[in-house]
């Protein structure tokens, strides 16, 4: 069964994290498969597939009781990041604010300057 796409309008966020990631020369993908036998998306990762690959989360509704604040959504979003990290994964979580407002793109030219 095919999924149907989505007619949400990208946030403000979403479309300036891979302006911020490409100044810092990250590039970046959207909507990158976790893993083989699950249809888990990560909202974005590099495109050079390499160990260990950057990954991002960009977390939306967190201040309304959306998807990600309640216990399911929750549950299902650990479970998707653990099996990403178990996949070759560093995963980085944001939220939309963390991009606005720079603060994600200084904690991965932080993550950077140590790591590579």
């Amino acid at each position: 069964m095919k999924r149907k796409a989505s007619k949400r309008k990208p946030s403000e966020a979403v479309l300036l994290f891979p302006q911020h990631m490409a100044e810092l020369d990250v590039f970046v993908r959207r909507e990158v498969r976790v893993c083989d036998d699950r249809r888990w998306m990560l909202d974005f990762a590099e495109r050079e597939v390499r160990r260990p690959r950057l990954a991002f989360e960009i977390e939306g509704g967190i201040w309304t009781s959306g998807r990600h604040a309640r216990g399911k959504g929750m549950q299902d979003d650990m479970d998707k990041y653990n099996r990403a990290i178990i996949e070759g994964f560093i995963l980085f979580r944001f939220s939309s604010q963390d991009v606005l407002c720079g603060k994600a793109k200084e904690t991965v030219r932080l993550w950077l300057n140590v790591n590579r």
